[in-house]
C-alpha cells in the first residue's frame, strides 16, 4: 500500500510538472508604464514635462549641488559648514570620487532622459491641441539644453544623449561629445 502511495504521489508530480507551464505564467506587472500604452493624451503630455520640471528640484541640482558648485568656486560666497566639500569646492580640490561630485552628473542625466523620452513621445499624440504640443514640445528641448549648459560648465566635455535608450548598449553612449562651443551654438 505504501508503494503505491509513492507511486501515485510520484505520477502526479511529475505530470503536474509538465502541466504548470501555461501562459497563466507570463505576468504583465501593473505598476510600469510603458511608453507606448503612456502617452496617449494631452494630460499625460503635460504630466510628462511637469516631471522634467521636477528634477530640478532634486537634491543634486539646483535644491543644492548646483548653487554650491557654482558659487562656491567663486569670490561671492564663504561657509563655515563642517561640510568637506564646501572647502574643496572653494579651493578647486574637490576628488572626482566625491559622491556629491556625482549627484549633479546623475540628476542632470535624469533631466536629460525625461526630456529625450518628452520630445519622443508628445509628438506620436493624436488628438492633441497643436499649440500645446508645440510649448511642451518647446519647453522639453529648453529644459534639455539648460542640462546639457549646467552639464558641460560643470564638467566640461560630457556624453552627449538624444534619444532614450533602447537597449543595453545606448546605455553606454559612444565618444560622442558635447562641448560648450555646441551649447552655445
Amino acid at each position: 500500500m505504501k508503494k503505491h502511495t509513492i507511486k501515485v504521489f510520484l505520477i502526479a508530480l511529475t505530470t503536474s510538472l509538465f502541466y504548470s507551464c501555461g501562459d497563466e505564467l507570463e505576468i504583465i506587472n501593473p505598476n510600469r508604464l510603458a511608453a507606448d500604452a503612456y502617452y496617449t493624451n494631452e494630460d499625460q503630455a503635460i504630466a510628462a514635462v511637469d516631471a522634467i520640471y521636477n528634477t530640478l528640484i532634486i537634491d543634486g541640482l539646483y535644491q543644492r549641488m548646483t548653487p554650491v558648485i557654482g558659487d562656491g568656486r567663486s569670490d561671492e560666497t564663504k561657509s563655515r559648514s563642517p561640510w568637506a566639500f564646501l572647502q574643496q569646492t572653494s579651493n578647486f580640490t574637490v576628488p572626482g570620487t566625491d559622491d556629491a561630485v556625482g549627484w549633479c552628473y546623475e540628476g542632470y542625466y535624469i533631466t536629460v532622459n525625461r526630456a529625450n523620452q518628452a520630445l519622443e513621445n508628445i509628438p506620436l499624440i493624436e488628438e492633441m491641441d497643436e499649440d500645446l504640443r508645440g510649448r511642451l514640445l518647446g519647453q522639453a528641448y529648453f529644459l534639455r539644453a539648460l542640462a546639457y549648459f549646467n552639464l558641460t560648465n560643470i564638467y566640461d566635455n560630457v556624453p552627449l544623449v538624444l534619444s532614450v535608450p533602447k537597449s543595453e548598449d545606448d546605455f553606454f553612449p559612444s565618444n560622442q561629445e558635447v562641448t560648450q562651443a555646441t551649447i552655445y551654438a
